[in-house]
């Protein structure tokens, strides 16, 4: 929690002191052990003196034996207590008494005589049902009672108890199942105490009385958590409370009412409330105006939704703000006003998050220059992390982006959070980070991105400008290897976690040599052999963990491997993981066995390499080397003349024979690759002008003339092979398509294969350019590409282009189709 809260909150334990079940041990340090009287004594965490725990004592015996210096007694599980002697008589110093889970029934004044400084007293988890009006007649300078988890019917059953109690603040009733009413008189001994806190949570009240609460000088804190409270009660409860005394209210989970009561929250709006809890319940309305001193609101898993025009407007010193599972889709100024913001929690949208999307505008968050803390894990920002969504959280520390469907992540977008220290995307879409991506964060420590899609195939460094990162977290991801190098600039990372991804052998450093790795964890990944630089790089390392990789124990690097396991200093453990370090699994023989305790003696047979005779193998090949090209040089320069016609005459040849040959191996002209919306433009115009007698066209449609039974992807490649020409019919339509852009990458891969030039472009409209691939863009400037118009002269002009294209001149009449 932000250390700005503490004297917040140590106010709230000073008005509202919960004596839990705590024991001394867990939070002190021991001094010495009594066995005789079953009781340890620690130092002291919280008060002066020394602290006796016990879990057995006499009364009016084992106190003899403490320390005089003894200022606080638990009493844990302590049974047959006498209610008829004195506890510990001799105990004047003692502060706070603590009798938990002692199955205490009665209780007597007697118990506590002499504690006349007392100050604290908790009797939770007894069975207590009443306490007689004179319990702490010896004990005035009390300041907090602790009944909670007793058997209570009544509160009148105990307030007489109190009644001379003036310096009591403090006052414990919660989780007592027998209290279902507050009547006006039931605090009413207690109206000359100084009680500032009362809890009343996990009870089954369901009354309150008008005047419940007018005993009350002025009571700061209130506790009505998981009762049956209904609007009348609630009601009752603003007539019987101050407005400018309440500092902290608490009503979460009201268990009975639908709706929590307006009434009330009004009433709220008003008071002086700095603390508001009001967690698991349900609101027809909340109000966001007013609250002028509130400082924590606590409305977490409530489904809050907010009209458009709603915003944070009167809460301008809140500081911790937490609505869990709210179902806000769109956040933009909501939180202006709330300037002082220290920690915001919008996690877990509570709609459906496979199906629906949260949108945060740019500079939402612009006023919030003193958020530390942001959580907004299980929030479905399917629309990614965008530019300037992040903007103006200068002071923000952590951020939880957990399970939020992010497909991608901007570059620059986190550039304004120089104070980030921790940021978790783990368990999203991510396929990539750019180099650009995480600029701005150089004090971050701490990345979180397990579970996305990440692999690095594109030599990014996206760590680059995270000079400060220390943990690493990139399990269950799809990297295969890292770029050289991605590491190296990362001087103070000590922990790298890519466990469960597709690592294979890497043949280039890539872990600083800092002296601060303190972790490498690579389990459950492809390794199945070592580099010397892969053992280079782990020696920078002080545990690693390798368990689940797949090692072969017949590469010839094992015996190396196994070498280096013996003089190494790197420890290697195997986290979350059954299977151990170095484990073979291949050959059959070996497996199961580890490498340092494998006989790998049959590797000497081939891994060693034999001496060669080098200067006889260089001999042995240059010398007919260079008598061939002697040979060579005398030939060209005798007949060179004679050569290059002989050539000429065989390449003229071949064109020839080629081109009559393939002329009569087309069944087809044109094969036309077109999207459907263009379909109507293809049977009025391009048909009707091309198949007809005079010019005796053949062409190739799609929903024509392929074969029925046969892949789509089949009928395509044969259509190109049995057609002269391929006819690109160029649409936006057509590029927005992705069937159509495979058709066409099909048609330039299998006329390139041919040594064919037969691609023809028709552009039935201007393309935009956004749409225009690269590739698209190359083959439009190299290739027959033609306009269409509706001009009636420039559509002769058109098809008369298109069926020289179709038909080259010196082919015309040769025909496609056999007659």
């Amino acid at each position: 929690m932000v250390a700005g809260f503490c004297g917040f909150f140590c106010l709230m334990n000073m008005l509202a002191f919960d004596i839990g079940e705590v024991t001394a041990e867990s939070q002190t340090t021991a001094l010495y052990h009594d066995s005789p009287t079953s009781c340890r004594i620690f130092e002291n965490s919280d008060i002066i003196g020394l602290v006796a725990f016990c879990s057995a004592f006499q009364p009016n015996e084992t106190s003899y034996i403490l320390p005089n210096t003894t200022t606080r007694l638990q009493l844990f599980r302590v049974v047959n207590l006498s209610t008829n002697i004195s506890l510990a008589p001799n105990m004047d110093q003692l502060l706070v008494l603590e009798m938990i889970a002692c199955n205490l029934q009665n209780i007597t004044s007697v118990m506590f005589e002499g504690l006349r400084n007392l100050q604290r007293i908790s009797l939770m988890k007894n069975s207590i049902i009443e306490l007689p009006p004179d319990t702490f007649r010896h004990n005035p300078l009390l300041e907090s009672v602790d009944l909670s988890n007793n058997f209570l019917f009544s509160i009148d059953r105990i307030t007489h108890s109190l009644r001379n109690l003036r310096l009591l603040m403090n006052l414990n009733l919660s989780k007592n199942k027998g209290i279902s009413f507050v009547s006006n008189e039931d605090f009413k001994p207690m109206n000359n105490t100084s009680l500032k806190s009362l809890d009343l949570a996990d009870c089954i009240i369901e009354r309150i009385d008008d005047e419940a609460f007018k005993w009350f000088n002025c009571l700061a804190s209130l506790n009505v958590s998981r009762n049956l409270l209904g609007d009348i009660a609630l009601k009752n409860l603003s007539n019987t409370l101050s407005q400018d005394c309440l500092k902290d209210f608490r009503a979460s989970e009201m268990r009975d009412e639908m709706y929590f009561s307006l009434h009330f929250l009004l009433w709220l709006t008003y008071s002086e409330v700095e603390y508001l809890d009001l967690s698991k319940n349900k609101f027809s309305y909340f109000p966001l105006e007013g609250y002028r001193q509130l400082k924590i609101l606590n409305v977490d898993y409530c489904g809050i939704t907010f009209a458009p025009y709603q915003k944070f407007s009167g809460m301008s010193k809140l500081e911790i703000l937490l609505m869990k599972q709210h179902f806000i889709k769109n956040i933009n100024q909501q939180f202006k006003s709330a300037s002082k913001l220290k920690i915001l929690d919008l996690s877990e949208f509570s709609g459906e998050i496979t199906l629906m999307s949260v949108n945060i505008a740019g500079y939402a968050f612009e006023n919030q220059k003193e958020l530390e803390i942001l959580y907004m894990n299980s929030l479905p920002l399917k629309n990614g992390i965008l530019k300037n969504m992040f903007n103006g959280l200068s002071n923000l520390k952590e951020i939880y982006l957990s399970r939020c469907y992010i497909p991608l992540i901007e570059e620059y977008s986190f550039e304004t959070l120089e104070n980030l220290v921790s940021i978790d995307l783990s368990n999203n879409l991510i396929s990539e980070l750019a180099n650009n991506t995480l600029f701005g964060l150089r004090n971050v420590r701490k990345i979180l991105l397990d579970g996305n899609r990440l692999s690095f195939l594109n030599n990014s460094y996206p760590f680059e400008f995270t000079p400060k990162l220390e943990v690493l977290s990139l399990n269950q991801n799809k990297i295969f290897s890292f770029p050289s190098g991605m590491f190296l600039n990362l001087n103070v990372l000590g922990i790298i976690r890519v466990g469960d991804n597709f690592i294979q052998p890497w043949t280039e450093e890539i872990l600083p040599f800092s002296g601060n790795l303190t972790l490498f964890m690579l389990k459950k990944n492809k390794i199945s052999f070592f580099t010397k630089l892969m053992l280079e790089d782990l020696n920078k390392v002080e545990l690693v963990d390798l368990s689940g990789n797949p090692i072969n124990c017949s590469h010839c690097s094992t015996k190396d491997l196994q070498i280096w396991l013996e003089s190494t200093n790197t420890s290697f453990v195997k986290l979350a993981s059954e299977e151990k370090n170095f484990l073979c699994h291949e050959p059959q023989e070996l497996k199961g066995i580890t490498v340092p305790n494998a006989d790998l003696d049959f590797l000497d047979d081939y891994c060693i390499p034999k001496k060669v005779d080098v200067a006889k193998i260089i001999y042995s090949t240059t010398v007919p080397l260079l008598v061939i090209a002697i040979i060579l040089a005398l030939v060209w320069y005798r007949w060179h003349w004679n050569i290059k016609y002989m050539l000429f005459l065989a390449r003229s040849r071949t064109k020839t024979y080629k081109d009559q040959v393939n002329a009569h191996r087309y069944e087809f002209d044109a094969f036309v690759s077109y999207c459907d919306k263009d379909l109507p433009w293809i049977r009025n115009e391009l048909l009707r002008s091309l198949e007809t007698e005079e010019d005796r066209i053949t062409c190739c449609l799609p929903d024509r003339d392929f074969i029925a039974g046969c892949s789509v992807l089949n009928n395509i490649a044969a259509a190109i092979e049995q057609s002269r020409t391929t006819l690109l019919i160029l649409s936006n339509e057509y590029l927005s398509s992705d069937w159509c852009k495979f058709e066409a990458e099909i048609a330039q891969h299998k006329l390139f294969e041919d040594t064919r030039n037969g691609l023809i472009l028709i552009l039935l409209e201007p393309l935009h350019k956004e749409k225009i691939t690269k590739n698209l863009q190359y083959v439009i400037q190299t290739r027959t590409c033609i306009q269409w118009t509706k001009n009636t002269a420039g559509k002769k002009l058109f098809w008369k282009r298109i069926r020289l294209a179709i038909m080259n001149p010196e082919e015309k009449t040769w025909f496609t189709h056999i007659t």
